[in-house]
């Protein structure tokens, strides 16, 4: 059963600053990502609730509405994936 696909408009850039820029992305067609069919009403459901109806808005937002930094979102997958994780982001399943 096919799924869907989305394109990104924009890349993010981590500066070695911290501060996280919006500029264009790598190539001119922008990068196509593939959703698989079974990911889509979880994938609608959470875009529903935490994402802004406006064209442009990012699809995992931190709660203030802007950018997820890489190592956030690096911890919050192990924790997704992993249960509890320790301070530096590892699983404390054994």
């Amino acid at each position: 059963m096919p799924g869907a696909a989305a394109r990104s408009a924009f890349a993010l850039v981590e500066q070695s600053t911290g501060e996280i820029l919006f500029g264009p992305p790598k190539s001119k067609a922008g990068r196509i990502v593939s959703i698989p069919q079974a990911i889509l009403p979880t994938l609608r459901e959470h875009m529903s609730i935490f994402v802004k109806p406006e064209p442009g808005s990012l699809v995992f937002p931190v709660a203030m509405g802007g950018p997820l930094r890489r190592s956030n979102f690096n911890k919050a997958f192990r924790l997704a994936v992993c249960g509890e994780v320790d301070r530096r982001g590892r699983s404390t399943r054994s």
